[in-house]
């Protein structure tokens, strides 16, 4: 995730979000939420994770 800044990719969640909700989409609204918090987490500990040499 080195090409999009952090400010991008939380925006995007939050905006995916907010028309989800405004839309009606409660369910949906949910699911973005989850999907974009598991995408941070995994993000983080990829970059905690060093990098092998091939």
């Amino acid at each position: 995730m080195d090409d999009v800044p952090r400010w991008a990719w939380r925006g995007l969640g939050a905006t995916t979000t907010v028309v989800l909700l405004s839309a009606g989409e409660v369910v949906g609204a949910l699911g973005a939420v989850v999907a974009f918090a598991t995408a941070e987490v995994v993000f983080d500990a990829a970059a905690q994770e060093p990098r092998r040499r091939r």
